[in-house]
């Protein structure tokens, strides 16, 4: 600066001292908004990676819990209970479409698989699901990811429970491009799903084409843990990669941001501090000390924002005040911060609460019980759980857009129609709970009684009247529990009473808990209770009045259980049929009655066996074919077997009853209504079936010599089943009076403690032979 003036050369020293804190400035600010953004994205990144976790195991509960409402459906574990293949596969299906799930599949104790709907046969092949299979079996519960066949999938493994673990459900649910993009949705990053393995592939992404091509081989040195920068189609990705799976990393999931994008905000900003820089160093030293101090003190506050926001606190507003790019900026990072807190409050609300109706998820009404408890400190309170009825119909007819306007429609009017204080929570599916504090038992009842008239209100939809009706099941704590766990499933045994009683209605009654158990056990103990000889048939003999001999006998299952002793037929017979299973047994007596004819056929004793049919065995289009191959493969005349049949059920579905007793009888097997009279038929549909013979209930027969009106029904029914070409059996003959007195009546055959009770096959063998000994006719001893 030889030659210059000292201003020249203050001046020259002071732009350049000047210049060079601006440079230093600008150096700075771009150094630091580029650490600044990198290092909020990494945060981001990692509160989204947090998110995504809890994300991932919201997703799992929600799977869990859908799994759970199978594994826990009565009707389903009597079908796996029974190995009813047809209804185990019908279910899984119907299930596996509601829940959204890519497959299911139910397991044996053994690790086989029973039946399966939508799986890829090569899944069971791979080590993953024997690890799934073996782990559940060890544990009860497992979960993992896996990948096959170019797919990956979520599997959730529960036991399902009849009381005894009977199998275990597993249901997968796919890990694709479609919850990529709902997670992005959610967490607000891209997000990949890589499959390991020699050669990683990408199986879900939101990722742009080119980017997606680039990951694999990327992430083949990339760490697990921590933030990691990839080079991807020329742009640098700011990435955090998890396992899906901490036991095998089968499956990673990668959450991405582009460095670039995050920045873009900010080149606006650097040109026009750039022009800042150019135009200070035209001005004078004071102001270019003043413009430099004007420009780093909203940057200190920025960054203490920045930090700020990174701890996780973000209430606080960020105060700077200034209408340029430092002032958008901190309008942003302020924007930014929002939008991050509000993220994060969805989060944890969509942890608690469903997502259709928005009430309490079953996790939050669980929480919500045990804080009721807690309040109550032992003062009554009442919990009930609301089933709508025929939705599954309601979805099949109207479609399930109309379902879930039904479904939002209940859950307002119940929240509508309940006090503040009160919880109404969706459990999942068409199941509903509510928690009514400070309510006993009447007042609860009054409350609900009010809750069904508002809620079986019809619904109107694009002029459709839709007229839901609803069961409910009532429990008080601390009366029927004081815990979460027992309350829940008592309101649900109690429900579970209401749609077995066709009532809207039903309070928890004490014992409940050992009859379902005890139902249970009956379903699930018949596979073996047959093969170890538990239940067995007895044979009650039937007289004809013409020449006194036994040409049939009735058979009766006798079941004597190991630990509830002997069972009343009526009990395991009503909870078989409820259950689905009463075909197993049919199949069984029906085996073994044609065995026993065989075995009486080859010593010399031609008797014939009635056998009872239920209404379930009506339905089955089959059972004309089956029967027709056990009696040939015996070497029978069908004639020898009676099939019996109630009104009742009959009227179940009487035209397919009626097809079905057709077919029976064009193959040549005699038929039998059994206990007539106490059931709803008409004439006009006794006219109908195609029978051979009527048996009078006992109930008529029992007091025939002291009640004329039952003599007077016994006559009439005699006297009309002849005008219709039908044989006439009264039971309950159980005195030679009552015998005398059916004779008269012109009745064809008589059955009853007169002449034997039921009695094992060797019993009634000897039975056989000692009348044949007498003359082979039945005496009756004067009363």
């Amino acid at each position: 600066m030889r030659g210059r003036s000292l201003n020249t050369k203050i001046v020259t020293l002071l732009i350049a001292a000047l210049g060079a804190c601006q440079v230093v400035t600008l150096v700075a600010v771009l150094v630091a908004t580029h650490r600044s953004v990198r290092a909020d994205l990494e945060r981001e990144l990692q509160t989204a990676d947090t998110a995504f976790a809890q994300l991932f195991e919201q997703r799992y509960l929600q799977q869990l819990e859908s799994v759970d409402v199978l594994a826990a459906d009565f009707g389903f574990k009597r079908a796996a209970a029974s190995g009813d293949a047809p209804t185990i596969a019908s279910a899984l299906g119907n299930h596996a479409a509601r829940a959204e799930a890519a497959l299911a599949v139910l397991v044996d104790p053994a690790g086989a698989v029973i039946a399966a709907s939508g799986a890829d046969p090569a899944l069971f092949d791979s080590p993953g699901w024997q690890g799934l299979v073996q782990n559940a079996r060890e544990h009860d519960i497992d979960a993992r990811t896996l990948a096959v066949g170019g797919r990956a999938y979520q599997l959730v493994a529960v036991p399902v429970q009849a009381p005894q673990r009977i199998a275990w459900l597993v249901m997968g649910f796919h890990v694709d491009d479609a919850l990529a993009r709902r997670f992005r949705d959610l967490t607000g990053r891209e997000i990949s799903f890589v499959s390991g393995g020699e050669v990683p592939a990408v199986v879900g992404s939101t990722l742009p084409p080119a980017a997606r091509g680039d990951l694999p081989a990327t992430l083949v040195t990339a760490p697990v843990d921590g933030t990691r920068a990839l080079y991807l189609d020329g742009d640098d990705w700011l990435t955090r990669v998890r396992p899906l799976d901490a036991r095998d990393g089968a499956v990673i999931a990668v959450l991405q941001e582009s460095l670039s994008r995050a920045l873009a905000p900010y080149h606006e900003l650097s040109l026009r501090l750039a022009l800042l820089f150019v135009v200070a160093l035209g001005a004078a030293s004071a102001a270019g000390i003043a413009v430099t101090r004007g420009i780093t003190r909203p940057l200190r506050s920025l960054m203490n924002a920045a930090a700020r926001i990174g701890e996780g606190h973000y209430g606080t507003p960020i105060a700077v005040e200034a209408d340029d790019e430092v002032g958008r900026l901190a309008a942003t990072l302020d924007s930014m911060q929002s939008e991050i807190g509000e993220r994060e409050n969805r989060i944890i609300h969509q942890a608690h609460h469903d997502e259709l109706t928005g009430l309490p998820n079953r996790r939050l009404a669980v929480e919500r019980l045990h804080g009721a408890i807690a309040r109550a400190a032992g003062r009554p309170f009442t919990v009930a759980q609301i089933d709508l009825a025929r939705f599954k119909h309601i979805n099949d007819t109207f479609g399930h857009h109309v379902g879930d306007v039904v479904l939002e429609e209940t859950a307002r009017r119940l929240v509508g129609a309940l006090r503040p204080g009160d919880t109404v929570a969706r459990l999942g599916g068409d199941d509903f709970f509510v928690i009514l504090e400070d309510c006993v038992l009447e007042a609860g009842l009054a409350v609900i009684e009010s809750l069904r008239t508002i809620l079986g209100q019809a619904v109107s939809l694009d002029g459709m009247q839709v007229s839901p009706d609803f069961r409910i099941g009532i429990a008080t704590c601390p009366e029927h529990g004081d815990d979460p766990a027992a309350l829940m499933r008592r309101a649900e045994i109690a429900l579970y009473d209401a749609k077995d009683s066709h009532r809207r209605t039903v309070v928890y009654a004490s014992g409940r808990d050992d009859d379902h158990l005890r139902q249970l056990a009956i379903v699930s103990d018949l596979p073996g209770a047959l093969e170890r000889g538990e239940v067995s048939l007895h044979y009650q003999p039937k007289i004809s009045f013409v020449d006194g001999r036994a040409h049939h006998a009735e058979a009766l299952v006798r079941w004597t259980h190991p630990e509830f002793g002997f069972m009343p037929p009526d009990e395991f017979i009503q909870v078989l049929e409820e259950s689905g299973n009463i075909g197993l047994l049919t199949e069984w007596v029906i085996t073994t009655a044609i065995a026993q004819i065989r075995a009486w056929a080859d010593d010399g004793l031609d008797i014939g066996v009635g056998i009872n049919l239920s209404a379930m065995d009506l339905l089955d289009l089959e059972l004309p074919e089956r029967l027709v191959a056990h009696v040939e493969a015996a070497g029978l005349r069908r004639r020898q077997l009676i099939l019996e049949i109630t009104e009742s059920a009959v009227m179940r579905d009487p035209q397919t009853a009626v097809d079905v007793l057709g077919r029976l009888r064009e193959a040549g097997f005699r038929l039998a209504i059994d206990d007539f009279g106490t059931g709803y038929s008409s004439l006009a549909q006794l006219k109908r079936l195609p029978v051979d013979e009527l048996k009078i209930d006992k109930s008529f027969v029992l007091n025939l010599r002291e009640d004329g009106d039952d003599a007077t029904i016994v006559r009439s029914t005699i006297d009309l089943a002849h005008s219709m070409g039908l044989a006439v059996t009264a039971e309950g003959v159980e005195t030679a009076a009552c015998y005398a007195l059916l004779q008269s009546y012109g009745c064809d055959v008589a059955q009853g403690y007169l002449i034997a009770r039921p009695l094992p096959a060797a019993d009634l063998e000897a039975w056989l032979r000692a009348m044949n000994a007498r003359g082979g006719a039945f005496l009756v001893r004067a009363a």
